[in-house]
């Protein structure tokens, strides 16, 4: 089996903790992480991802909104790292340039690095499978651009690499502890991404089967049912909440998926060749790994589950990597089911949401710690450098896919537009509120400027729907009217050639996806 290993509690991860290889890992990952974020904040790519920016408007708005509280994490992507990343950007540069969420984002990946460690470690008996597994993770160029960013899937990551790692442990130890910790990670995961929603019913089915193996005798349901609930109830305690949340606020549970702002339509295209076909959703994904983990990492990922299968048996700790293989079974149905699209060059001729690719980075790490654990250390001294050689070359060849998907949707004539009417904005902005839908509008919400507080949009309590009736009588200086990707805005198509906006407001600019109207008396 190798060298023991020992666990100890989740909270004492930092500092009671002991272990010099974890400290190395934990501080060359910090290391990377710094690294990573200067070069990409150097390069102005911090917020090259639209959704970047909208990330940071919800954030920004939870204590800067013109009404802040708690409802201004809406209802459709899910609070944690928003609720997490809302005290780092109280102050407006930190916002404005995204630094301020990227520390959530570091501090995630660092702890996701860490949490590969112990999980490589707890499956393979050996120190060198939780050294592996963790550099296959920090050392991928996708991740060290996404941990560079506001962006949500390296929490996702750093939840699931923490829910595998307490999964193992408690599979070792048989302590509850473990499950506990493993319950409360599972919950945090399912409040960043709904990923974690799809993790919690495979990590229920996996807790009842551990349970059912190690129990015998007459108290085997006992322990079962006893293990469940524990798990269970604090778990799936996110999900509840969510759902009650969404039902409290919008008065529909299921808001976050038929919502105005959910509809699966406003970002499938009609026609896209993934819908109702499997063979194409399959391959596109697989292209979106291949994109992102590179062909030598997903190659030595296989051959190490075919060792894991065969060396294993799949036991309890073993069989951690497979249960996430779950993620990519459904971002395929999602795909085919146009719920969400995936385009990569092989079949669409561009790319988009490649980064979904990255759900399969901690089960491949996991395996390839697992393989490596496997092969004598003389013989992984001389494999690895070449290895590792090799698989930064294909990668390099291909270039950064998560960074170059967000810079040429910002080189296409819509996002150009965008800025324009940003950079417009900027210059001319001088006070008052302004009336502007955030949702297809973030962009020019977000780079021109203006302070939150004096944006009425579609989550301004009590003042969106007065103000889209009568904008003179409640106060708004400024109107925005969006029609960007052709789709009029709520603010377009109630105010558009009405008397209560040319009455009182004069059209001071304009281009092909926007107007914007400043009151009269007050124009240039």
């Amino acid at each position: 089996m190798g060298e023991e290993v020992s666990f100890r509690p989740a909270v004492r991860f930092a500092g009671r903790f002991r272990d010099p290889v974890l400290i190395a890992v934990l501080v060359g990952a910090a290391l990377l992480s710094i690294g990573a974020c200067v070069v990409t904040a150097l390069s102005g790519n911090t917020l090259a991802y639209a959704d970047a920016m909208s990330h940071l408007l919800i954030t920004g708005r939870v204590s800067g909104a013109s009404t802040p509280g708690a409802a201004q994490l809406g209802g459709v992507w899910l609070p944690l790292p928003h609720l997490l990343a809302a005290p780092l950007v109280e102050w407006d540069p930190l916002l404005r340039s995204g630094i301020g969420a990227c520390v959530l984002s570091m501090a995630c990946y660092v702890a996701a690095t860490g949490w590969l460690y112990r999980a490589g470690r707890g499956i393979t008996g050996r120190t060198v499978g939780g050294v592996v597994a963790a550099a296959v993770f920090a050392t991928n160029p996708n991740v060290l651009y996404l941990q560079s960013t506001p962006m949500t899937e390296v929490p996702m990551l750093a939840g699931i690499a923490a829910t595998i790692a307490c999964f193992v442990a408690w599979c070792r130890t048989d302590e509850l502890r473990y499950l506990l910790l493993c319950a409360l990670a599972t919950m945090l995961t399912t409040l960043v991404r709904y990923e974690g929603w799809v993790l919690l019913p495979v990590l229920v089915a996996a807790v009842g089967w551990r349970s059912w193996r190690r129990a015998g005798g007459d108290g085997r349901w006992y322990a079962v049912r006893a293990d469940l609930v524990l798990f269970g109830v604090l778990a799936a305690s996110g999900v509840v909440g969510w759902i009650g949340w969404n039902a409290i606020i919008f008065g529909d549970p299921l808001n976050f998926l038929r919502g105005e702002f959910a509809k699966p339509e406003l970002w499938v295209a009609a026609g896209d060749p993934a819908v109702g076909n499997w063979a194409v959703a399959g391959a596109s994904y697989l292209w979106a790994v291949v994109a992102v983990l590179g062909p030598v990492v997903l190659g030595a990922a296989a051959v190490g589950l075919g060792f894991l299968v065969w060396r294993t048996r799949l036991r309890a700790e073993a069989m951690a990597p497979v249960l996430l293989l779950v993620l990519p079974v459904f971002y395929v149905f999602a795909l085919r089911s146009g719920q969400r699209p995936l385009h990569v060059p092989q079949i669409s001729g561009d790319l988009y949401n490649v980064r979904f690719g990255l759900a399969v980075i901690v089960p491949a790490a996991l395996l390839i710690g697992y393989l490596a654990a496997q092969v004598r250390p003389r013989v992984l001294a001389g494999l690895a450098p070449v290895a590792a050689g090799i698989a930064s070359v294909l990668l390099a060849v291909g270039g950064i896919a998560t960074l170059q998907e967000p810079q040429a949707f910002r080189a296409g004539a819509a996002e150009r537009t965008n800025a324009r009417g940003a950079a417009w904005l900027r210059e001319h902005y001088d006070r008052g509120r302004v009336l502007m839908q955030s949702w297809n509008n973030e962009t020019v919400n977000f780079e021109s400027g203006i302070p939150l507080r004096e944006v009425v949009y579609e989550g301004s309590y009590r003042q969106w729907e007065p103000a889209l009736a009568d904008p003179a009588a409640h106060g708004i200086r400024w109107i925005h009217l969006g029609r960007a990707r052709g789709l009029p805005d709520r603010v377009w198509t109630s105010l558009h050639g009405k008397p209560q906006l040319t009455r009182s407001y004069a059209l001071v600019y304009a281009d092909a996806d926007r107007q914007v109207y400043r009151l009269r008396g007050n124009c240039r």
